[in-house]
């Protein structure tokens, strides 16, 4: 007779690893939008006030949709790749995309506070 053995997965908290593939993956986000789509439109950037808008829509929307597939594709961004961090349900399996949208959109709802900088007096 076979037993099914239930594989538990167990996450150590890294907190100081995280930050720093979540700052790698910032500065790759940041190159890949700004020489992709910047340079291409250099002309545009401060003639249109659509453009302006539009260009931020796109630096932050875009890497959301990037680092939800990466997620859901491979387990983990470059930056957590690197530094061998994944990112797992609690069963231990690769989010699936819609779960990984929603956790980057909490993550940066609630870890950047959407860029809005807080100034308190």
């Amino acid at each position: 007779m076979s037993e099914s053995k239930e594989i538990t997965f167990h996450a150590t908290p890294r907190p100081g690893i995280r930050y720093l593939a979540r700052t790698f993956d910032i500065m790759i986000d940041f190159l890949l939008l700004v020489g992709l789509y910047t340079f291409p439109f250099q002309s545009l950037i401060f003639e249109n006030n659509f453009f302006i808008l539009f260009s931020i829509f796109l630096l932050l929307t875009t890497p959301l949709i990037l680092e939800a597939w990466f997620h859901s594709k491979f387990g983990a961004t470059p930056g957590k790749w690197i530094f061998c961090t994944k990112v797992a349900s609690e069963s231990g399996k690769k989010l699936r995309f819609v779960q990984a949208f929603n956790r980057m959109c909490c993550m940066w709802v609630n870890g950047f506070g959407l860029v809005i900088l807080n100034i308190s007096s």
